[in-house]
């Protein structure tokens, strides 16, 4: 089925009242009434643009390519038949249909239909969609007889009845029992609904679709704004604690549950659906129904807007809910089987096969832009950051030309984190603002949040703190995030990221400790996984190892029972950085060993490349300087592949570092100067802080002219401007700075001499203060010893015993 093979119409259907009974009276008369009413359509469709599809005994179908133009042309028929013997309803609706040579097909047709059977005798009943759809000026006169329910077919309508012209008023009624009155009155400002999973009730090979028409409705539901919608993947993890939908609510903060089935028999979906209010203890809206196959991608939309409507949420607001995807459904259908493929991967093959599938719907449907997007995501998942842009820019353009402005707000968000992936972070930045910007004008709140939430993570990347704090006070504000709990508990963590990059190891405690309890909430082994290694991290930090020791094992094992392999493969890293730290290096070397195995194994070079600096930086301790050097250059090779530029940045500096020890100055000085020229460029002047130190030694080296000496001086002073604990090692950079005032305080030209002792002296001082402080936050005496005999700690305590004997 081609992609063209639909189309956005009017639909019509005409019936004359009562014709059977004029039929078994006077078949000859009511034969005539037909042929009255061919005559008058006729001309009449030719008027407004209308084609005639199909008579059907004494009723037709037409369509119009305008909303304006169906009514117009409806108008004027009762109009002219509102002297004949006989009475005519008519029913419109607008929405997408299917085309078939004769005929068309879909939702919207049937549901002209069912307005056409609501239409009082000579009268027109219209559906909300095609009132609202008539174009700029003047809406055609209509009384609004509300909500209606249309069973059977998974439908809330808002009624209108033409009113006709001051001369040929047409005839209005009620429609009958409405739902209007059932629409939730709402006490609190923004509405809260959590998706369950639809159930699938017939072959488990057909588990995909209840999973992906259940995701594509949480997010038609959450682009309609002003509304909360708890992310898909933080119900199926509650869900996986709790089943009972009263538990689940609470649990997520939330006042309203959807549940529902999904049955596929051959070409046709039986399906069914609730919603409950549990502030009112009631179920708001129930319905059943069926749809065929080739409806498959309107079904998502149909949910939404139903469901917007009860809760008392205008569907067409900022972005308006679609009727359907306009793509065929074999395309859908292979998107459908692609993301739920992707949701489940347990290997490199799963993630091909997920492209695959993805390539050959767009193949069908090249407008299908959730395909789209999700290609791109499985790309940037794997480092192919190059070709995820080309899908993300694609998307982009194409939302952009369509002014689909979701659709533009989804790209700007994934091209921002190609960007912040590539180290790009005033481009990062520029594309989150956008979002920012976008989020707030569609009223898309999760948007809005993690919008600033992200803006809060590029300031702490880039050591702007207290402003990367501010952001992300506000997005703990954004109402709603109190039922988005992932998104909350990932928001306290990255606060808790800030207070540690601060060298606040309190304070990240503090948050940290928050989003695990959060996370321990919704039940979700992931994110108590990754707090779990965070919390290692900041209580190595305050030197309790055994509670340290602790977090990372209950972070590798929730890994590995979850089959995470990516995650068990960061644990280890965490694990041998740990080890590290305290001076056990063999430990340190078989964790990072075994997580190098799984990187490469799972395909995540960006750890890789992580695993590969660190077991380089092990054999820099033991000042193997030439062992090192392939694994550094190794792991600069990877970030360059990935566009990790502060990857490469950290991974030059470290190569100088091993070239100056090496005894190669020059090539020293140009990878340390390529390091800070990079990391500059990225806006982590903190990060430059290693490759400062050693290029002022090198520039030394080279020289101890006027000209040396104050280069490296100049390189002493951006030490110290930005030096910060957590991001630099504070106790190495301080002896660093130390042994460089000592090295020029050496010079017997340099001037100020007394005045670089004094400086050597107090920053000796300061860093053996700062390593003692570390130290003796172990309580273990062995650990604490294993720690103070790190062969630089032992030269800071050393030097500093011989400077106080002296």
């Amino acid at each position: 089925m081609s992609p063209d093979s639909r189309k956005k119409l009017a639909v019509m259907f005409t019936d004359i009242v009562g014709f059977t009974s004029f039929m078994e009276q006077n078949e000859e008369e009511a034969l005539r009434m037909i042929s009255i009413l061919r005559d008058t359509l006729s001309p009449l469709l030719k008027k407004h643009n209308g084609s005639l599809i199909k008579e059907m005994g004494d009723g037709t179908l037409s369509t119009f390519i305008l909303p304006r133009s169906a009514i117009r042309c409806a108008g004027e028929l009762q109009s002219r038949l509102s002297e004949k013997p006989f009475r005519l309803r008519v029913g419109i609706h607008w929405g997408n249909v299917l085309l078939q040579p004769g005929d068309v097909l879909g939702d919207t047709v049937n549901v002209a239909s069912r307005l056409e059977n609501l239409a009082p005798p000579g009268g027109v009943c219209i559906s909300g969609e095609l009132f609202r759809n008539c174009g700029a000026g003047r809406k055609p006169a209509a009384h609004n007889l509300g909500l209606s329910k249309l069973k059977g077919l998974g439908r809330l309508v808002n009624l209108y009845n033409l009113k006709g012209s001051s001369r040929h008023p047409l005839p209005f009624t009620s429609a009958g029992k409405t739902v209007s009155d059932g629409v939730v009155t709402l006490k609190e400002k923004i509405p809260s609904v959590a998706v369950l999973p639809l159930e699938n009730l017939g072959n488990g090979g057909d588990d995909f679709y209840a999973y992906g028409i259940t995701s594509d409705l949480v997010s038609d539901l959450a682009s309609a704004g002003g509304i909360v919608v708890t992310p898909l993947s933080d119900v199926i993890k509650i869900r996986q604690v709790v089943n009972a939908g009263p538990e689940i609510a609470e649990r997520l903060n939330v006042r309203f549950i959807v549940r529902g089935s999904l049955w596929r028999k051959e070409e046709m979906f039986q399906l069914s659906v609730e919603l409950h209010d549990l502030h009112q203890k009631r179920l708001a809206w129930t319905d059943s129904w069926t749809d065929n196959w080739f409806e498959l991608p309107s079904i998502k939309g149909k949910l939404a807007d139903s469901l917007l409507k009860i809760i008392g949420v205008d569907p067409t607001g900022s972005t308006g809910i679609p009727e359907g995807d306009s793509g065929p459904s074999q395309a859908y259908t292979l998107y459908l089987q692609a993301k739920n493929l992707y949701e489940n991967r347990q290997n490199i093959r799963d993630s091909e096969k997920t492209r695959t599938l993805l390539e050959q719907a767009l193949k069908q449907d090249n407008a299908l832009i959730q395909a789209r997007l999700l290609l791109g995501y499985t790309y940037s998942d794997s480092g192919n950051l190059q070709l995820a842009e080309n899908e993300f820019t694609q998307v982009y353009e194409t939302a952009r030309d369509n002014c689909h402005r979701k659709n533009l707000l989804l790209a700007l968000s994934a091209m921002g984190n190609i960007k912040w992936r590539q180290s790009d972070f005033k481009g990062a930045r520029s594309a989150f603002h956008r979002c920012l910007m976008l989020g707030r004008t569609l009223n898309d709140l999760s948007e809005e949040a993690k919008a600033l939430a992200n803006l809060g993570l590029i300031d702490c990347t880039t050591g702007k703190y207290e402003s990367a704090l501010e952001y992300m006070e506000k997005a703990l504000n954004v109402p709603g995030v109190f039922a988005m709990g992932h998104l909350k508990a990932n928001i306290l963590c990255n606060m808790g990221l800030t207070h540690w990059s601060m060298g606040d190891n309190t304070g990240a405690l503090e948050y940290y400790t928050s989003s695990l309890n959060l996370f321990n909430r919704l039940g979700d082994p992931g994110g108590q996984a990754n707090m779990h290694m965070n919390l290692g991290i900041v209580t190595r930090n305050m030197g309790r190892f055994q509670v340290s020791l602790e977090h990372t094992e209950k972070a590798l094992e929730l890994n590995i029972r979850m089959g995470n392999r990516q995650g068990q493969c960061r644990t280890l890293v965490g694990a041998g950085n740990m080890h590290r730290y305290i001076g056990q290096f063999t430990k340190a070397r078989e964790q990072y060993s075994n997580a190098l195995k799984i990187a490469v194994e799972i395909g995540d070079r960006y750890t890789e490349s992580i695993v590969k600096t660190n077991l380089a930086d092990i054999l820099s301790e033991k000042q193997l300087h030439e062992e090192a050097l392939p694994l550094y250059r190794e792991a600069l090779s990877i970030s360059r592949e990935i566009e990790d530029i502060e990857g490469v940045g950290e991974n030059l500096a470290l190569i100088g570092h091993s070239l100056m020890n090496s005894g190669s100055t020059e090539e020293a000085r140009e990878r340390l100067l390529e390091a800070v020229s990079s990391l500059e460029g990225i806006g982590a002047e903190t990060r430059t802080v290693t490759a400062r130190l050693d290029l002022a030694s090198v520039i030394l080296e080279e020289g101890t002219g006027p000209e040396n000496i104050a280069a490296a001086l100049e390189q002493a002073r951006e030490v110290e401007n930005h030096a910060v604990p957590e991001v630099n090692n504070l106790t190495k950079t301080l002896f660093g700075l130390s042994k460089l005032y000592g090295k020029i305080a050496e010079i017997p030209s340099a001037t100020n001499r007394k005045k670089l002792l004094l400086k050597r002296k107090t920053l000796l001082r300061d860093s053996f203060t700062s390593l003692m402080k570390e130290a003796d936050n172990i309580d273990d005496p062995e650990l604490r010893n294993s720690f103070l005999n790190i062969r630089l700690h032992r030269q800071i305590t050393e030097q500093y015993n011989h400077e106080v004997s002296h």
